[in-house]
């Protein structure tokens, strides 16, 4: 069957809906003709929505219909992400599921680990799945999860592999999950259908050390220039950390005090700070908001009716599964989050209009993957970074590429940004002020004219 029938007859059969952009069909067209793919666009683009779309195209291009569906094994790197990928999935239709591990108990070896015995992996095992997800340790360490994967089932019924997030296999391939750099199996597990690899972070050498570590032969490369125009940039020195919760009480009480005033008028904010500030700022917000955190008017004093929550690590799987609940439900009383770096990729809300960052993230990759968070609807949105000397001090672990960009006070920092990922910042009229807070100082709009007392305010 020619391309584009079969992917009109996918779509319709998807989503009838669905309008595909230029990039994601350059990456289906080739998966369709058999290629590995490194697939580099950006964040709120629809990568995910390339693989979601393949069992339909490619069982189109086997059989001329969608009525039976080949299998899609997606690897990714977070329970929180699977779980709402695979909920978004069986709301249409489509028979998803998670090959779920845990480690075994008084282990402290990643490597031992053995399946969840799930409801998902009773469905699993009778191989009638149409997209199913997996962590790398559930493959590459866990025998019981490889031989469910190289069986004659599935070996029959498996089209295509799906590496998303793929930046993680070498941010976290080699200390934090080492699992990550050995999905190179993947490619010798199953040699003849083809791979793909999605982030929305990579360099050209980031791009280069993702494809040699999945082993992908001869990929379709696709890359988009990383650019969210309607994301403000802006930075700001905060208090030295010698001066303790000052130098977070300082930028965390104006937010509180704004939040109890405008209460679910106050615009969706995530907060990034480390795991150990995340509860002070949890309590800060209790006690400036007192009975006011509890919203609409009236509301019960119940979490879900709460205007602020955190989220990170530490948390129940039932506790992040409610908080990504809140965020996906537009009229939830939900506001602000704090986060570590637990809260991020993949998360496909659209209402995101403040990401705060008290404190430097390691690497210009982290911090754009978490920016990307905010404005993912098109509309005007604010990344806003504090620091201090502390923050980028050469005994922390902080890249050369971030440390510039927190000491530039000329250069934009939306230009800084984009030539890290090897794109130019293009030209446009939009005033100076909606780039960045560098951007902004030499700003010669009406808003920003002498005599002017115009605060640009997101909403």
């Amino acid at each position: 069957m020619d391309f584009q029938d079969a992917l009109q007859k996918s779509i319709h059969c998807f989503s009838p809906s669905l309008k595909l952009r230029e990039k994601q069909v350059e990456a289906l067209k080739s998966i369709y003709d058999g290629r590995d793919a490194m697939v580099v666009l950006p964040t709120g683009y629809g990568k995910s929505v390339i693989y979601q779309l393949l069992p339909y195209l490619l069982s189109c291009k086997q059989f001329g219909h969608c009525d039976t569906l080949r299998t899609v094994l997606v690897i990714s790197p977070l329970n929180a992400l699977i779980l709402e990928q695979v909920q978004k999935l069986r709301a249409i239709g489509m028979k998803a599921a998670s090959l779920d591990v845990k480690t075994k108990a008084c282990s402290e070896d990643i490597s031992e680990v053995e399946l969840e015995e799930t409801d998902d992996l009773k469905l699993i095992e009778t191989g009638d799945i149409h997209v199913l997800f997996a962590h790398p340790e559930a493959i590459v360490s866990n025998k019981d999860g490889r031989s469910l994967l190289i069986s004659r089932k599935y070996r029959e019924n498996l089209v295509a592999v799906a590496v998303d997030e793929a930046h993680c296999c070498i941010d976290w391939g080699y200390d934090f999950r080492p699992d990550y750099s050995r999905l190179c199996v993947l490619a010798s597990l199953f040699p003849n259908i083809p791979h793909l690899a999605l982030t929305a972070t990579a360099t050209k050498k980031y791009e280069e050390a993702i494809v040699s570590s999945l082993c992908l032969q001869n990929p379709v490369r696709i890359r988009e220039n990383p650019n969210r125009p309607n994301i403000i940039y802006e930075k700001y020195l905060r208090l030295p950390s010698q001066s303790g919760k000052e130098s977070y009480s300082t930028i965390l009480e104006p937010l509180a005090e704004d939040l109890k005033k405008r209460k679910l008028d106050f615009p969706l904010t995530f907060i990034y700070l480390p795991l150990e500030w995340c509860g002070y700022a949890y309590i800060l917000f209790e006690h400036i908001l007192g009975n006011d955190q509890f919203q609409p008017a009236n509301a019960p004093c119940l979490p879900i009716y709460r205007l602020f929550n955190q989220y990170h690590a530490p948390q129940t799987a039932a506790m992040k599964s409610e908080i990504l609940s809140s965020l996906m439900n537009s009229s939830s009383s939900l506001r602000v989050v704090f986060a570590t770096v637990a809260l991020g990729m993949g998360l496909d809300c659209q209402r995101v209009r403040q990401v705060i960052h008290i404190g430097v993230p390691k690497t210009i990759e982290f911090y754009f993957q978490e920016t990307g968070r905010a404005g993912r609807d098109g509309s005007l949105a604010r990344a806003i970074l504090y620091y201090n000397k502390s923050d980028i001090a050469l005994i922390r672990n902080v890249s050369t590429s971030m440390r510039k960009y927190c000491l530039s006070s000329v250069e934009c920092l939306r230009e800084i940004l984009l030539n890290h990922f090897d794109f130019a910042k293009s030209l446009d009229d939009s005033p100076k002020h909606l780039c960045c807070s560098v951007c902004k100082i030499s700003c010669t709009c009406i808003s920003c004219s002498p005599g002017e007392d115009i605060e640009m305010e997101v909403v």
